[in-house]
């Protein structure tokens, strides 16, 4: 059975190439989702590859026709119903629900999750990783919630206004909230969070969140947040994982990074409260009775497994340990073709492109400090054999930090490096490091994280590889909290190879990888150490750009100018894999599939009535 991708993107710009960008109709100006079209069909551009307008959201859907005991019914996406294959080209129009719950919701039932890891914290003020987010998604709540999309809907905040220059987002907060522990949840959380805990921390946000001018609360449940200057994709940030909202009586006047409430009994607002938290073991959440969404969430509870080993985690989802493996991070790809097999099982590639490649040190090594030398590594690389036999085929080469499914930012013509060991090694003859007796050059040290499959096996390959170039490769497998460490605080390496989500739009995947303002030691900041002020203005000039052409021009030339410095070697893409057994639906509503859990309920819980439960 083929994998195809299903890829959504920010619809943040409008349909001409010259129309005024103006951040009230991000993100919804569609022109053509929004319509209601019908097969092939769209009012503004070619037929479903450009569909919404103008190409910045490519949807190839393929959905499978199937028994109603096999899957539940999925809208907007692509996804598997295992046993059945018949694939058709069809379009289902978002109306066909009421709001993002989907179906006829039953209450009750636990949903175990398997994940490489235990997350470093629970505190996500502090720390944006994925690991720390499919937990942390479902304790807290952001501002809004993203669908699978990039439409945004209300969480935290019931409404919103935003001014015609894009500059003043205000915000009229739910005013039934309450924290875990019975505090009201008001503006003053809201204010804090953004000033003292995500504001800063936060490694996708920082780029928006340092555009913040002022934030004024004129009273409990309103906030108005004032930037410096526009920035269109400012909304997407908002959400749990990017922009979670922290309890200010519980962090105020404290050590955020040594608050105990980081890693026992926090408290959130989210649908799901801490149970306990055995490392090693599992995360145990369960079922906020006072949630402000009205009879969810749906589920009793939910039970993280941590289980490093991605054999042991596909063989405990087979055998049904396990219910789910909702984190593109956890998902075990090299034994895809065996979860494929097990029946009453949906497998979705949900989410953005992911930037998988070689970073350098450039600042830690005098070796990798030369340009020459990263290039003559890039051209000992074979990208397509690093994916063929590394990814197992679940994914594709790509030359940019912008990967091609960013279809309107990627600079198709960015200098490339294609696989020329000859050239590799005459480059480095030239750079000065002939090769020795044994055939060695020089040693690296080549750095990955235990247990995620993205890198597992490519950095064998890697390794081969780069002997032949006559560069000795000691590699470095790392559990993820050292490597948090290592990598991205104390930057004690030479070459780090692993996957770095894009989020879909360059100004929260790209800019916070390589802009100067992101050199901060925190996790999935710009670890590289790359400054460029040229590259550091584009970034800026792109965000607050009123014309798409402006936008995209800005971003070609960021390419550009990367791909000449070359502090990453982009190598491949990857499926955003999910899998979870057809007895719990509704999940995978987001490209953050971990998110919304209150949205998930179980085939054999109680049926609730129309009324007892909110949908959005």
């Amino acid at each position: 059975m083929k994998i195809e991708s299903l890829r959504v993107y920010s619809p943040q710009l409008a349909a001409s190439s010259e129309s005024p960008i103006r951040s009230p109709s991000f993100p919804h100006a569609l022109s053509g989702a929004s319509a209601g079209l019908t097969t092939g069909e769209s009012r503004s551009g070619p037929p479903i590859e450009t569909f919404g307008g103008d190409g910045f959201r490519k949807i190839l859907l393929k959905v499978v026709q199937y028994p109603a005991a096999c899957c539940g019914v999925v809208h907007w996406r692509k996804f598997f119903c295992v046993g059945f294959v018949t694939l058709l080209l069809t379009l289902v129009h978002p109306a066909a629900w009421a709001g993002p719950v989907q179906g006829n919701p039953r209450k009750g039932g636990t949903l175990i999750l398997g994940m490489a890891a235990d997350p470093s914290t629970l505190n996500c003020g502090i720390e944006s990783s994925q690991i720390v987010a499919m937990v942390t998604s479902n304790i807290y709540n952001g501002l809004i919630h993203m669908d699978e999309e990039s439409n945004p809907h209300p969480d935290l905040a019931q409404s919103w206004d935003i001014s015609p220059d894009g500059l003043v987002y205000s915000f009229q907060l739910r005013d039934n909230v309450k924290w875990h522990d019975g505090q009201p949840l008001t503006s003053a959380d809201v204010k804090f969070s953004f000033e003292n805990l995500v504001g800063k921390y936060n490694a996708r946000g920082r780029e928006a969140y340092r555009n913040i001018k002022a934030i004024e609360t004129p009273n409990a449940t309103t906030v108005r947040i004032i930037l410096k200057k526009a920035y269109s994709p400012f909304l997407e940030v908002l959400t749990a994982h990017d922009g979670c909202i922290m309890p200010k009586h519980i962090y105020e006047g404290t050590d955020v990074f040594k608050n105990p409430r980081n890693n026992d009994q926090p408290v959130g607002s989210g649908p799901f409260k801490f149970k306990e938290w055995q490392k090693g073991s599992h995360v145990t959440l369960v079922r906020n009775e006072n949630y402000f969404k009205k009879g969810r969430p749906f589920l009793d509870s939910v039970i993280y497994r941590i289980i490093p080993n991605p054999a042991t985690r596909a063989i405990a989802f087979e055998t049904g340990e396990i219910n789910a493996i909702i984190a593109s991070n956890s998902f075990p790809y090299q034994h895809v073709d065996r979860l494929k097999k097990v029946r009453n099982t949906i497998i979705k590639d949900i989410g953005s492109p992911s930037l998988i490649g070689v970073n350098f040190n450039l600042k830690g090594n005098p070796i990798l400090a030369k340009q020459e030398v990263r290039v003559a590594i890039a051209h000992a690389i074979d990208k397509k054999f690093v994916v063929e036999k590394g990814l197992r085929g679940v994914g594709k080469v790509i030359d940019s930090v912008i990967p091609p499914d960013i279809a309107w930012a990627y600079n198709p013509n960015v200098p490339k490096y294609p696989f020329d060991l000859k050239k590799a090694n005459t480059m480095l003859d030239e750079a000065g490091y002939p090769k020795g007796a044994g055939g060695t050059r020089f040693s690296l040290k080549l750095s990955f994280e235990a247990g995620n499959d993205n890198a597992e096996r490519p950095v064998q390959i890697l390794r081969e590889q780069l002997k032949s170039a006559g560069i000795d490769i000691r590699l470095e497998r790392l559990e993820r909290s050292v490597m948090l460490e290592k990598i991205f605080q104390k930057y004690d390496f030479d070459l780090w190879f692993g996957p770095l989500t894009t989020r879909g739009h360059p100004a929260i995947g790209t800019a916070r990888l390589y802009a100067t303002s992101s050199i901060t030691g925190q996790p999935f900041t710009n670890f590289t150490r790359y400054s460029n002020a040229k590259v550091d203005q584009l970034f800026d000039q792109a965000v607050a750009a009123t014309k798409k052409a402006d936008m995209v021009k800005a971003y070609y030339e960021v390419q550009d100018i990367l791909m000449r410095d070359l502090p990453t070697i982009p190598v491949a893409d990857r499926l955003q894999l999910n899998i979870i057994k057809d007895q719990f639906r509704g999940a995978l509503t987001s490209t953050e599939t971990y998110e919304r859990m209150d949205e998930i309920w179980w085939v054999k819980g109680t049926a609730l009535k129309e009324g007892e439960f909110e949908r959005d």
